[in-house]
């Protein structure tokens, strides 16, 4: 199934989360090899990418060295990547449910004074610290 997922799905990001696609190029090029763990002569995307529940499974000790497990590593990276795509930090190109976080943003975001007028029409305080405390009030209200 992963070969037809990242052949299919154009993943991009805004620089920020740069390993998750590091690590699905590098899944990409080895996905004709059917080696248990990747080579050692290349090196892996692993910053930013295994957390430290996944690294006794990703990481195995061999007679002289460590290597990394394929299965795990790549189980890992899924992952990750769901959950940059939820939170929109990763889009999938011609997506409508995990397009480009700018696609969401009115066009004439930048220009200050438009963008007042989309606040007052949301009904939401220019300043940001209102905001915060309005919606800590609600929360606070909700949990109780």
């Amino acid at each position: 199934m992963l070969p037809a997922i990242l052949e299919s799905l154009p993943f991009r990001i805004d620089n920020q989360f740069q390993p998750i696609i590091e690590a699905l190029a590098f899944i990409r090029r080895h996905m004709g090899s059917h080696r248990r763990s990747f080579p050692q002569t290349e090196t892996v995307p692993i910053a930013g990418i295994v957390t430290p529940a996944w690294k006794q499974k990703v990481f195995e000790a061999g007679k002289d060295d460590t290597r990394v497990n394929r299965r795990y590593d790549e189980l890992c990276v899924l992952q990750q990547l769901q959950r940059a795509l939820t939170c929109k930090e990763v889009w999938v190109e011609g997506s409508y449910a995990f397009r480009n976080p700018n696609e969401d943003m009115p066009g004439d975001w930048s220009d200050e004074p438009r963008r007042m007028l989309h606040d007052q029409a949301l009904g939401k305080p220019l300043a940001a610290q209102t905001f915060v405390r309005m919606l800590k009030a609600r929360l606070t209200t909700a949990l109780a």
